[in-house]
């Protein structure tokens, strides 16, 4: 898997942690994006079950 950490969590600005993955195929996610996106990762997960540094 190619899933990396890049910026780590920040408590003091309770931000999360940001990661980065290389993706291999369409899974037409630029379709996905045309069509709106999502507003959060749960939207986001119920299409393409990929959210914070996980894939399930």
């Amino acid at each position: 898997m190619s899933i990396q950490q890049i910026v780590p969590a920040k408590d003091e600005n309770q931000s999360g942690p940001v990661y980065v993955m290389d993706v291999h195929g369409d899974f037409y996610f630029d379709d996905f994006l045309e069509q709106g996106g999502a507003e959060n990762d749960s939207q986001l997960e119920q299409v393409y079950h990929i959210v914070k540094g996980e894939v399930k």
